[in-house]
């Protein structure tokens, strides 16, 4: 409303800055739809640990287990992300580009999650069936991606690992929105115990996400004094984003 009363209170506004005042409500309308996006794939996440060195070491279980411990954190989840393809499009595989890089959508993106732990900290909608169980070959995949592969609930989703292809059993079916946007919807959740055996990353992560107590995560200033905090606390090999 108050954006009305500016422009109604200067009908004799120059054409040049009505340009600028479009551009500028165009812009800020972006900037809040990527921040609905961040918002919808994060969920409670205020925090991400990852790997600080240039080699990308993966962090470890220790990492997890310390950052777990830390005052303020409520919720630590871990999680691995392995870029590979689907089996069905193995042969006719190609490299995409984007303007930032390799175009989404283009490499499947299966995620190793602690089933009972990454739903507190990302957006999980499950539009039919349930979470892949620890241990188990499971998956879940959005439901869009299981209408254009016409796949359902106790079909198999066989993904290309490091010797050969794994077959996961599909046990749910996501919504479009949350985490099955990830990818542009190429996108798979199993267990962090079954991705690290399909890929021989046993005891690795690639990320540890945070929700931190709101008595920190009230203030700005606060949420970055502790951000600092954590950091030294984990040590150099780690980065706090």
């Amino acid at each position: 409303s108050g954006h009305h009363r500016d422009l109604h209170s200067f009908p004799t506004r120059r054409s040049s800055d009505l340009v600028v005042l479009a551009i500028q409500v165009t812009n800020q309308t972006t900037l809040d739809s990527l921040h609905e996006v961040f918002d919808r794939t994060t969920g409670q996440a205020n925090l991400v640990v990852i790997p600080a060195n240039e080699t990308r070491q993966p962090l470890d279980q220790n990492d997890f287990e310390k950052a777990a411990r830390i005052r303020g954190v409520e919720v630590a989840a871990p999680s691995l992300h392995i870029r590979t393809l689907l089996a069905s499009e193995a042969d006719s595989w190609q490299i995409a580009f984007s303007l930032t890089g390799v175009a989404a959508g283009n490499f499947f993106q299966l995620d190793g999650v602690d089933p009972g732990l990454d739903p507190q900290v990302r957006v999980y909608v499950l539009e039919s069936g349930r979470m892949p169980r620890q241990g188990k070959y499971e998956v879940v995949i959005p439901a869009q991606l299981a209408a254009e592969k016409n796949l359902r609930i106790g079909d198999d989703l066989a993904v290309l690992a490091l010797e050969d292809q794994a077959e996961l059993e599909i046990v749910g079916l996501l919504a479009n929105e949350g985490v099955a946007i990830l990818n542009g919807g190429a996108v798979g959740f199993t267990s962090l115990d079954v991705a690290q055996d399909l890929f021989d990353r046993a005891g690795e992560l690639d990320e540890i996400a945070l929700k931190i107590s709101p008595s920190i995560t009230g203030s700005p200033t606060a949420l970055e004094a502790y951000k600092q905090e954590l950091a030294a606390m984990l040590g150099d090999r780690i980065r706090v984003v």
